[in-house]
């Protein structure tokens, strides 16, 4: 995807390069048309392909259990619409460099960064029930609230690894598993962590 663009970029340059050396022709400047096909393009390949792959375990557990996917970020006509109303640059980028369909959300801000290097290590995310996945699953919950800000996210996270470490393999798994698409399914996730909210209410 990125070289793609890279390449577009690329031919953009060089005609604009011939046009500058060839002033009898006249490069016309792009169109409302042309920028929105091409956006609705690049939407296309986010919402059709790199989603779909990245999620497609989360789309077959929602299939097999008989949920809709309508207004979810996987399901491409949703997902299309979404794109092409209100991402922008930031969030496209973060799509595109995504690794994990935790990352996705159905509302904004859509896309949520992996930490960085140098950023406070979690457990191994690799590792089956570890609470960096619990984490970044249950931090999904805190986007669907009002003028949720991506520090709103990071502080979510931080505050569940703070306690993750509490919680039993079963539960961690329970909730780095769960498919968070849409607020009720925080519900379920909830659930996951009963025994231990119950431990904390004490």
């Amino acid at each position: 995807m990125k070289k793609s663009i890279i390449f577009l970029f690329l031919c953009a340059a060089a005609l604009s390069g011939c046009a500058a050396k060839n002033p009898g022709i006249s490069t016309p400047a792009p169109s409302a048309p042309a920028f929105e096909s091409t956006q609705a393009q690049i939407c296309g390949t986010m919402c059709e392909r790199i989603i779909p792959e990245l999620c497609k375990t989360e789309i077959e557990d929602y299939t097999v259990s008989g949920q809709s996917l309508d207004e979810s970020i996987m399901d491409p006509l949703s997902c299309q619409l979404m794109c092409e109303a209100e991402w922008d640059e930031k969030t496209i980028g973060c799509v595109t460099d995504a690794d994990e369909c935790a990352q996705f959300f159905s509302s904004a801000p859509y896309c949520m960064e992996t930490a960085e290097e140098g950023e406070p290590a979690a457990v191994d995310k690799k590792t089956a029930g570890s609470c960096d996945e619990a984490c970044r699953n249950y931090a999904t919950c805190a986007s669907y609230g009002d003028d949720v800000t991506l520090a709103d996210l990071d502080d979510a996270y931080a505050s569940c690894l703070e306690i993750c470490g509490t919680w039993t393999t079963e539960e961690r798994l329970c909730t780095a598993r769960t498919t968070i698409s849409r607020p009720n399914d925080c519900a379920a996730q909830t659930a996951c962590l009963l025994p231990a909210v119950r431990e904390m209410m004490k």
